[in-house]
Formats: structure tokens, C-alpha cells, sequence
């Protein structure tokens, strides 16, 4: 019988479950590939440390942007070494393979990952919607006639789902997520206090001083970038207020949408979710103070996944070990 994967396959990182094993890879969602010969050079974190440092033979891929596909080739070479990487496709196994696809993508999209994840060593790929997988690993009682809500919020979108007996009775998905933030937080810098910073450093200060209530403080962190009046480096000091600043409106935009998705929602299960809260799962779930401030701006219950971070690719795992009773969580069209 062959071995059974799931695979959370996001725009930063992504993870692998193995069936009777639990989750056995966690990498950034990066390859490196040599331009010349059309081989990759690595992928993952030591990838990752040459965004923006490589000669221009050599090409820093991120495969999966905004939940979807970015390059099929790049994609399908990263799924692949991954998989080597982890022993798990030889001449003689092919794994069958479970992948989560973000709720509103395409046909074209999910045909398109069905095809890379087959073309990398799988044997068969089932899609798995992702905020169902989400709630799944997040504990929640996806099966059950009660409603309950989950809001993921990755790096390349934010999904907000109202599940009740096993299936999506509205979702919404947007592309404002963790990109974003590293994305406002370089604007906020280019044009406050003109500096141009990359996206690594970006990222790096969102994780160390990010903050959803300015009164938390975080202290401060070593900012390194180009001074835009003479082109010079620059150092400086970033403060968790200056990053709480920078991010503010972007965390905005995504309590916008969890609103929406209640206003969608059906007043009997309203009534269920008011009761029973929200529950935030995704890197952006980690943000100091933001279940908190979801929770004022919307005046209910919100509370985060004991493994925000790996909530998806746990739902999956659960699946998978389920033996057919959470099925219901592959994808409808």
C-alpha cells in the first residue's frame, strides 16, 4: 500500500505530514536554481538566505505566491527535492499525496498544483480545501451541525470560513496577508524615514517587533538599509511602535474581512460563532495582542490555535489518520 503525504503548500513555508508519522519537514517555500544549466542549487532555508545576494546566473525562485502557483517548473523541481529530501519517492514508491488549495483558486490553479505535485514523484493528488483543513487542526468540530469560524492567516492570503456539517457555508479569501505586512513595513520606511530596506529585513522585524495594540511594547531592533538621499548604508533603530504604525492599516483591512464573511453568514449560525468565538490559525495569528484586537473591533470571542503555524498540515495529518471519517474536507467544486 502506498505511504500517504499531506502537504501544506504555502507562499512562506511549507510543511509535510506523513501518515503514522506526523509532520516530518518544515522548510521556507524558496529555491535557488544556476540560470546556465537550469539545475537547482537548494532550496528551502539556505535558499532562502540568498534572496536578494545572488550574481545574475543564479535565480532565487519563491514558487508559490499568494496562495497559488508562481512558476509551475520551479514548483514542481521544489516538490520534488523536498520530497527526496525526506525519503519519500524512490524508482519503486510513489507516495499518494494530499494538498491544501486556497478556497476561491481558479480550476486553472488547481489544476495546475495537482500537476506539479504529480509530476514531482506523487502517485495521486487529492485537493484539500484550506480553511477546512485549518479548523480541523485547529480542534475545531468541523462535522458538527453547529457553526464555528476560522480566519487563517497566511503569508500570501487570508481565509475567512463559516463551517457547519463538514463543508464551507461561506468563505472569503483575500490576498492581504503576511506579505503585506513585510510590505508595509518597507513602504513605511521608504517613505518615513527614507530608507530602503529588503524583504528579509522586513520580515525579520515584523517577526521580532510586530505588535495589534500600541500599547504593548516589544522594544526595539538594528535596521539596516539604503539611505535614499545619498545611497549610502544606513543604520538605525526600529521601535515596535514605529512596526505597530506600519502595519496598522493592513491589520485593518483584514478585521474588514472577517466582517464581510459574518455579514454572508447565515443569523442561526451567527448566532453559534458569536458563541463560541473565532479562532485565528497562520503566521499572523503569532502578532502579540491580535486576538485581542480583533475581538474589540468586532465585539466577540477571539482566540488562537495551540500551533497556529501548523494547524493546516495538522488537519491534514488528522485526515489522513482518520480513515476516511473527514473525508468530507477534500475539495468541491
Amino acid at each position: 500500500m502506498a505511504r500517504q503525504i499531506g502537504i501544506d503548500l504555502g507562499s512562506a513555508n511549507t510543511l509535510v505530514y506523513l501518515k503514522d508519522a506526523g509532520i516530518i519537514l518544515n522548510a521556507p517555500t524558496v529555491i535557488s536554481i544556476d540560470k546556465n544549466t537550469g539545475k537547482d542549487l537548494c532550496i528551502g532555508a539556505n535558499a532562502k538566505k540568498m534572496l536578494g545576494k545572488t550574481p545574475s546566473n543564479i535565480k532565487v525562485s519563491r514558487p508559490i505566491a499568494e496562495g497559488v502557483i508562481n512558476d509551475m517548473d520551479d514548483t514542481t523541481l521544489f516538490i520534488s527535492r523536498l520530497l527526496e529530501k525526506a525519503e519519500l519517492v524512490s524508482f519503486f514508491s510513489r507516495p499518494d499525496a494530499y494538498v491544501c488549495v486556497p478556497i476561491k483558486s481558479t480550476e486553472v490553479e488547481r489544476r495546475a498544483l495537482q500537476t506539479a505535485v504529480f509530476e514531482a514523484g506523487t502517485r495521486n493528488v487529492n485537493l484539500v480545501r484550506e480553511p477546512l483543513a485549518a479548523a480541523v487542526g485547529a480542534g475545531l468540530r468541523v462535522l458538527s451541525a453547529r457553526g464555528c469560524m476560522i480566519v487563517d492567516i497566511g503569508a500570501g492570503t487570508t481565509e475567512c470560513a463559516v463551517i457547519s456539517r463538514g463543508d464551507l457555508v461561506v468563505s472569503r479569501s483575500q490576498k492581504i496577508a503576511g506579505a503585506n505586512l513585510d510590505r508595509a513595513i518597507m513602504n513605511y520606511f521608504y517613505n518615513e524615514r527614507r530608507i530602503e530596506i529588503g524583504e528579509l529585513t522586513a520580515e525579520r522585524l515584523k517577526i521580532k517587533l510586530a505588535v495589534a495594540n500600541q500599547k504593548i511594547n516589544r522594544g526595539e531592533a538594528q535596521v539596516l538599509g539604503r539611505n535614499l538621499k545619498n545611497g549610502m548604508v544606513i543604520a538605525g533603530v526600529a521601535t515596535s511602535k514605529e512596526i505597530y504604525y506600519a502595519i496598522k492599516p493592513t491589520l485593518a483591512s483584514i478585521v474588514h474581512q472577517i466582517k464581510i464573511t459574518l455579514e454572508a453568514t447565515p443569523p442561526e449560525l451567527t448566532s453559534d460563532v458569536h458563541s463560541s468565538g473565532i479562532v485565528l490559525t497562520g503566521g499572523g495569528a503569532l502578532i502579540p495582542g491580535i486576538a485581542e484586537y480583533i475581538s474589540a473591533e468586532l465585539k466577540m470571542k477571539v482566540s488562537i490555535a495551540p500551533k497556529p503555524l501548523e494547524s493546516v498540515c495538522i488537519g491534514i495529518g488528522k485526515m489522513l489518520e482518520s480513515d476516511g471519517e473527514l473525508n468530507k474536507i477534500l475539495y468541491k467544486d
